[in-house]
């Protein structure tokens, strides 16, 4: 087969696309169905309780592990899910209690944060180093009185 042979390279990758296709599908449906038992994040249809131990797929009951996360649809919310972490397994007896807890689950900061160039700092200012909230720094009472003066005039 000459390499310009158009019709020669068309019916190779046809013979190709009989051969291979078949075999990555397989590929893909085997791969799916293990992903589907080693899910990271499995999608519940409401928010986990102490008695949510365990999910089910194809029929198989799996564990969940201190550490796993659910996630369960939120309209409200902006992602359209509300992610839930397992923090604890309690067994007392034959009974096993979950603890878990609301991830990003709200909470804001006790004041607002306003962006604004350095010559507008004032005393009611307080700034972030390097992540740490730091205290406004607080004026003496000399330059209270200088700040005054220069005020009044």
């Amino acid at each position: 087969m000459d390499i310009y042979d158009q019709q020669g390279i068309d019916q190779m990758m046809s013979d190709l696309k009989l051969k291979v296709l078949p075999q990555i599908k397989n590929e893909i449906e085997k791969r799916a169905k293990k992903s589907d038992l080693t899910a990271r994040v499995v999608t519940l249809q409401s928010a986990p309780t102490s008695s949510t131990t365990s999910y089910t797929v194809n029929n198989v009951a799996i564990n969940f592990s201190i550490g796993d996360e659910v996630r369960v649809v939120d309209q409200d919310s902006d992602l359209g899910y509300t992610f839930y972490k397992l923090y604890n397994l309690v067994t007392e007896g034959n009974v096993t209690t979950a603890v878990w807890g609301e991830l990003g689950g709200g909470g804001s900061l006790p004041f607002n944060i306003y962006l604004q160039g350095a010559s507008e700092i004032d005393g009611s200012t307080q700034i972030i180093n390097q992540g740490v909230l730091e205290e406004p720094e607080q004026e003496s009472e000399e330059e209270n009185e200088s700040n005054n003066e220069s005020n009044n005039e």
